[in-house]
């Protein structure tokens, strides 16, 4: 016959590790539910572009001053006062791509000049 030192002992062990399994379900859970919701937000998985989508088809390059409107209908004013533009194909996402200003050569496209033309910065992503 156990004593009742032993059965409050095993009781013990039984809720933590019950607890513990709990914390984890509700852990595997949580990671599932966000990943699930980026998947759903942009239709294949999940990306960097706002919105998850990108623009509508029809407008795929603009200036400063065009409306880029999104899958999802969200719409934001492109500015860029420094003459650059934005370029995106999402049949080609990696096709060389918009320029910065007007000053500097465009992404992918142009050959840069080291020596002539200015490096300001770097892009970390």
């Amino acid at each position: 016959m156990e004593g009742p030192e032993k059965k409050v002992g095993r009781r013990r062990r039984l809720a933590l590790i019950i607890l513990a399994v709990s914390v984890c379900l509700a852990a595997i859970g949580f990671g599932l539910g966000i990943a699930l919701n980026k998947h759903n937000a942009s239709g294949t998985s999940s990306s960097s572009t706002p919105s998850g989508s990108g623009p509508k088809s029809g407008s795929t390059s603009g200036k400063s001053g065009s409306i880029v409107t999104f899958e999802d209908g969200t719409k934001f004013t492109y500015v860029n006062n420094f003459g650059g533009d934005w370029v995106m194909d999402p049949r080609q996402p990696f096709a060389p791509g918009g320029k910065a200003q007007s000053w500097s050569p465009r992404v992918g496209a142009e050959e840069w000049k080291w020596g002539t033309d200015i490096v300001r910065g770097v892009n970390l992503g």
